[in-house]
């Protein structure tokens, strides 16, 4: 795993669907990977930002999955927006869960 290079969102090459990587989330571990969807429950401290990912649901109209994000950082997230989140696979106690890495989230109104 120290031979991979932690990629921005211009230079990820392999994008895993959360579809792809539910089937078998351990071949997945430290992968990369770029979803959209909306983020809830935001939960932020003076060092970092935690919310609940709703992959899939930025068109609001279908909603694959819910996966808890951590960035080490404090990032601004609008709960009213679809962004992309740039993310490590990873695993908790046996479920998944993204290691946020950075964000896109248009700041124009809808």
């Amino acid at each position: 795993m120290t031979y991979f290079v932690e990629p921005g969102f211009d230079s990820i090459k392999d994008n895993y669907a959360y579809k792809k990587v539910l089937e078998d989330p351990y071949l997945y571990l430290d992968c990369w990977a770029v979803w959209k969807g909306m983020a809830t429950n935001i939960r932020a401290t003076e060092n970092t930002v935690n919310f609940d990912f709703l992959v899939g649901y930025d068109t609001r109209s279908t909603l694959e999955g819910i996966v808890p994000v951590h960035f080490g950082t404090v990032l601004p997230v609008d709960p009213d927006k679809p962004l992309e989140i740039l993310a490590r696979i990873s695993s908790e106690n046996g479920k998944l869960v993204l290691e946020g890495r950075g964000i896109f989230q248009s700041q124009t109104p809808d």
